[in-house]
């Protein structure tokens, strides 16, 4: 063997990329073959197991959230797959994301590892399935391809409509990546060949259809959209404070996963300032690379309409957010050339001690990139204790009493049973019963998930308990043997119900969900529903 054809020997800087994913894709797995999926996981699988291709487009319309991350779940749930092979899909997802970032972005190895062993990574994208897995790696995809995005520009618009079919709160990332496709099309129009010019057109028109798959399902449905918000004419002045609150409402769940009863009062309002002053410190240096600044703007407007106005701030979307900065000044570090200027106040008469102050914050403003970098890595460093220990608490407890409600009913219930559920919250028991049937008293329905479609239209959820006609649900329940209701509320024993199983959620943040909290009893129609009848029919 020659000395040119031997293998050159890894550099350090290579294996400690090796450790640092190695034990990041361990404890993740670990996470991964211990996590008990919770409501919003549930919901997202049963849609996608329990529909075809049409219901799942007709059924997300009343999700508020595009098609992709159903329709990924589908392929598995039509395959036969059980809902435990949720926590895997994103475990997978967030590792290979992991890995293209650890040997492809260019920074240094401390902020890669602070990023990987950050909240995000180590569990609300990992271990938790949600889309916002899908929202990382292409975010990644998309920095990998950008010095070349005009010379692969159908790829280029594939990543964009793919990104745009992922969450709303991306929708204005992917504005301002069309914006400046188009500005990149008539820029390098004369300069470039007819093949490529028609190449970029198309790239363009591919990533255009992807926002129309995005917004054609959801668009004539936001009003039923079961969110967290919304603009009328009474809550205008709550709207805006909610935007004001963003960067620290992202802080807070980056930080304590939104426990504000870990500490007091005053010092979770110190730690909400603080992570959003260093928000706005690295919005202040990514301003060199203006491109990237423009990027960032337009996706944080964009963001807090979404999880400020129509929803809220949850960890992940935290994260999602905090990677968008990390894909902006990844972009303009390798694209772009900063725009450096000498304040106007340093041309200008003012006093020595003005001058003084000035010259200094300007050199300190001159190593944008190293700030920017400790900025982010101080944020990042933050979240870990809070990712740890929520990964760990899941290895200890159950994240979700989900799955020991499910094994309860497996074993212990006949299987011609029928489960009764009053809460709309259910399918992360459904989800591990695939087979059994669920009746919602809300709906007089049977159904396998919340809001689903009925051939009348959708029915409000949201109604007083004491105003629904329960003749349809008595009709329905009264001839069936094995009845058992399955509550959530924790409420004393109902009366003439026999309680058969209870357990409630313990861990820091699943038990402060109700959903958490699971009761089964056995159920008597006659004696729960006929006080809600109408006796005149």
């Amino acid at each position: 063997m020659t000395e040119t054809s031997a293998a050159k020997p890894l550099s350090r800087s290579r294996i400690v990329l090796i450790c640092l994913f190695a034990v990041y894709a361990v404890l993740t797995l670990i996470g991964a073959f211990n996590h008990e999926i919770w409501y919003d996981e549930a919901q997202a699988w049963c849609i996608a197991r329990d529909n075809d291709i049409p219901g799942i487009i007709e059924q997300i319309q009343f999700e508020g959230h595009p098609p992709l991350w159903f329709l990924l779940l589908h392929i598995f749930a039509a395959s036969g797959c059980p809902v435990q092979v949720l926590p895997f899909v994103s475990w997978v997802i967030t590792s290979v994301t992991a890995a293209l970032f650890l040997w492809k972005a260019p920074f240094n190895n401390v902020f890669k590892g602070i990023v990987l062993f950050s909240g995000g990574f180590m569990f609300y994208l990992s271990v938790q399935s949600r889309v916002y897995c899908l929202i990382t790696l292409f975010l990644v995809l998309m920095a990998m391809l950008y010095p070349k995005r005009n010379e692969r520009p159908l790829l280029w618009g594939l990543l964009v409509a793919l990104m745009a079919n992922t969450h709303v709160m991306m929708s204005g990332f992917i504005g301002i990546m069309g914006i400046f496709m188009i500005i990149d099309l008539f820029r390098l129009w004369k300069s470039s060949s007819a093949r490529l010019n028609i190449m970029r057109l198309a790239g363009l028109a591919v990533s255009g259809l992807g926002v129309l798959c995005m917004i054609l399902p959801i668009f004539t449905s936001l009003d039923k959209i079961n969110g967290g918000g919304g603009i009328t004419a009474n809550t205008i002045v709550p709207a805006i404070v909610r935007i004001f609150a963003c960067l620290p409402d992202i802080a807070f769940n980056a930080f304590l996963d939104g426990n504000a009863g870990l500490i007091n009062t005053e010092l979770c309002s110190v730690i909400k300032l603080i992570g959003a002053l260093i928000l706005v410190l690295a919005f202040i240096e990514l301003r060199h690379y203006r491109r990237a600044f423009v990027t960032s703007l337009f996706f944080t407007a964009f963001y807090m309409v979404v999880c400020c106005i129509m929803w809220y701030t949850l960890p992940a979307r935290a994260f999602c957010f905090l990677f968008v900065l990390v894909f902006c000044f990844w972009t303009g570090k390798e694209n772009e050339t900063p725009v450096c200027r000498e304040p106007k106040l340093l041309s200008m008469d003012i006093s020595p001690a003005g001058r003084k102050i000035t010259e200094k914050l300007w050199r300190l403003d001159q190593k944008f990139d190293r700030n920017f970098c400790a900025l982010l890595c101080a944020f990042y460093a933050a979240t870990i204790p809070m990712g740890l220990f929520i990964l760990g608490a899941d290895y200890a407890t159950d994240y979700s009493q989900s799955k020991n409600a499910a094994d309860f009913i497996r074993e212990n219930l006949p299987e011609d049973s029928v489960i009764v559920v009053k809460n709309d919250i259910f399918s992360h028991v459904s989800a591990y019963l695939p087979g059994w049937k669920f009746y919602s008293l809300n709906y007089s329905e049977y159904e396998s998930y919340s809001y689903q479609v009925k051939p009348e239209g959708r029915v409000e959820v949201k109604r007083d308990p004491d105003e629904l006609d329960y003749s349809k649900s008595y009709n329905d329940l009264k001839n069936i043997e094995h009845l058992y209701l399955l509550d959530f509320d924790l409420q004393p024993d109902n009366p003439g119900e026999e309680l058969l199983f209870k357990t409630e959620g313990t861990l820091l943040g699943a038990g402060n969900l109700p959903d958490s909290n699971i009761m089964i009893y056995t159920y008597h129609p006659e004696l729960q529903l006929l006080p809600h009848i109408d006796t005149q029919e």
